[in-house]
């Protein structure tokens, strides 16, 4: 029971990794196409991750805003009330690319 447990946690952290990669190339495309100053994504298991922080945008006008990607509205329900003043966008698999920065723009 415990490695059918482990075989889907990690499977799971594994979708959030290809998702979390998804939204890194967006931001990136963002920068170089001036939609957006900079970003930073946190390392895994630091401090800013802890803190329920995925990546930072600096927006042009130099507002900063820190927000989590989560894969399912479960996970972002959960983080919601977790840490409820850190912004949540969800993005799955099949989401598309304008969705995505629709969304990251919005939080601006």
């Amino acid at each position: 029971m415990r490695l059918i447990e482990n075989q889907r946690r990690e499977k799971e952290e594994e979708k959030g990794r290809r998702i979390e990669r998804r939204v890194k190339e967006l931001l990136e495309d963002l920068v170089k196409r001036n939609k957006i100053k900079r970003y930073w994504q946190s390392i895994p298991n630091s401090p800013t991750d802890r803190r329920g922080i995925d990546f930072c945008v600096i927006f042009n006008n130099d507002r900063e805003v820190r927000f989590q990607v989560k894969s399912s509205n479960l996970g972002a329900e959960k983080h919601r009330k977790k840490y409820p003043k850190i912004p949540v966008i969800v993005v799955t698999e099949k989401e598309t690319l304008e969705k995505i920065q629709k969304a990251i723009l919005n939080l601006e």
